[in-house]
């Protein structure tokens, strides 16, 4: 399919800021198949500048590959998604991936196509949660400014919103906000920002999970560490005493206090709160302030403290069990593997059985369909089997079986699909594979079979094969013409002395 280029110059674009902070730069993610799209959209917004923060740009070139980006990067404001990729609707598929499956609500979405017919603009605004449609020839330098900076102001607005919502949510309702915790680090970090949610103050802090060894010594082990610290985990080791900055002498000495005092330290910018998490653990957090605190922050503070060090205690119990159904849940994963290998895998031979292979003829007719490439098909099958099975035994015709089917695979390519048809008949698809190309191949099979001795017991057996050949190109691109001429070929190989391969 051909695709429509955009309409873009590069251009040295600003927008205007009212903020002085130079703050870590808004990322923006190009997903689509054309690196000349990558390059002039990331030459056009080179420049630009919104709310004293540079672009970041992130490049996907498929739709899998921009779900792995998603999963890997945080804190995406923007995605330029393209329609047609890889399949004519990846780009409207990453919509759902990253709306439903990542529960993603704030990254904005504008979607490019060059085809405007393969994605009708009304029916993707109203069925997929986009936030702006352009078609490439449509979007210039100007109007695609115009619309980045859009994006970045409402994604900025949402993200504020958000992050209000959930200190508030913090601060309100901590009991509900300890049942969600499902680990210690997820527990250190939320627990942090509570407390500076509670002290009016930025999230300035370390917390610190402790546990008693088996010599009754207590090791420091830092779990979070947030804002002007959030660099001092390696700063913090867990062994006493062995500090590699010395600004954190200060720190190190409040932890040790609280832990021998079992009780909260509170000094002028400081505050060191202190909770028994029972067993011999027990977590401070250390939190910096711009000012001292009052009696009713200390109040607040303490009632904070007390129901932490309950979530605390329940988070224990929670890891302890989570372990054990994450065992059970391994296992059953490891079933459901095994349930669906079953489901696609021939017993005997380890390929491909006949429902994965109609699976990937359909996959492949397509690919080969959108991107105008050959495909072809062999069927082959093992020439006077049944006085194998008769001779020998079935025991013997099944090694006959495996001991092919290894031979055949190791003259074909990794993107080959290689399957047992039924009884003793093989089908293969060759991607990239003309008529031409394909009978090499069938011939390479043929020969290594022809030539191979095949032990069994104290037995050597020697067979051939017949191959059908058939291209898709011949059938119109159908599925069935294709499997119904690479059969009437194999017949006709058998027709004419078998040991051959027969591709008109």
């Amino acid at each position: 399919m051909n695709k429509k280029p955009l309409n873009l110059k590069p251009q040295k674009l600003k927008a205007k800021s009212q903020q002085s902070q130079v703050s870590l730069p808004w990322k923006i993610l190009i997903v689509d198949d054309e690196p000349e799209v990558h390059s002039v959209t990331k030459m056009t917004l080179a420049s630009v500048i919104f709310r004293d923060r540079p672009l970041k740009m992130l490049s996907a070139y498929s739709g899998e590959e921009a779900k792995q980006i998603l999963q890997d990067e945080e804190g995406i404001a923007l995605i330029l998604l393209d329609v047609v990729m890889e399949s004519e609707h990846a780009g409207l598929e990453l919509v759902k991936y990253l709306r439903q499956h990542l529960n993603n609500k704030a990254t904005r979405i504008i979607l490019r196509t060059g085809q405007p017919g393969q994605a009708p603009e009304k029916s993707v605004i109203i069925d997929y949660d986009i936030n702006d449609y352009k078609t490439k020839t449509e979007l210039t330098a100007p109007k695609l400014f115009t619309a980045v900076i859009a994006s970045l102001r409402s994604y900025a607005d949402i993200v504020a919103l958000e992050t209000s919502h959930k200190g508030l949510e913090q601060v309100i309702e901590v009991s509900d906000t300890l049942l969600k915790f499902r680990s210690l680090n997820e527990f250190a970090s939320g627990l942090l920002t509570q407390i500076s949610a509670f002290m009016g103050c930025q999230p300035n802090g370390i917390l610190f999970h402790f546990g008693e060894n088996h010599s009754g010594i207590y090791h420091r082990r830092p779990k979070a560490c947030s804002g002007e610290f959030a660099g001092c985990a390696e700063c913090l080791p867990e062994e006493p005493n062995n500090q590699k900055c010395s600004r954190h002498d200060r720190i190190t000495n409040l932890v040790d206090r609280a832990i021998k005092l079992k009780q909260h330290i509170y000094e002028d910018d400081y505050t060191a709160l202190f909770m028994d998490g029972g067993n011999d653990e027990n977590v401070v957090s250390i939190v910096r302030s711009a000012a001292p605190l009052s009696d009713l922050d200390k109040q607040l503070l303490e009632i904070f403290a007390s129901k932490m060090t309950i979530g605390f205690q329940n988070l224990r119990l929670y890891e302890n069990l989570e372990e054990r159904v994450e065992k059970r849940t391994q296992e059953l994963q490891a079933a459901n593997q095994e349930l669906t290998r079953l489901a696609t895998t021939d017993t005997l031979t380890g390929t491909l059985n006949r429902r994965a292979f109609m699976n990937a003829l359909t996959a492949e007719i397509g690919r080969s369909k959108r991107y105008q490439h050959p495909l072809s098909l062999l069927i082959i099958d093992i020439d006077y089997f049944k006085r194998v099975n008769d001779t020998y035994g079935h025991m013997s015709g099944d090694e006959v079986l495996k001991s092919i089917t290894q031979t055949a695979i190791d003259t074909l390519r990794e993107c080959d699909h290689y399957s047992r048809y039924g009884g003793e008949e093989f089908a293969v698809l060759l991607p990239e594979s003309d008529l031409h190309a394909a009978t090499q191949a069938a011939e390479r099979i043929r020969h290594a079979i022809a030539e191979k001795s095949i032990q069994v017991n104290d037995q050597l057996i020697k067979v051939s094969i017949s191959v059908g050949i058939a291209e898709l190109g011949e059938c119109k691109n159908n599925g069935d013409k294709l499997l119904s001429l690479a059969d009437e070929r194999l017949y006709q190989a058998k027709k004419e002395g078998r040991n051959r391969c027969i591709a008109n």
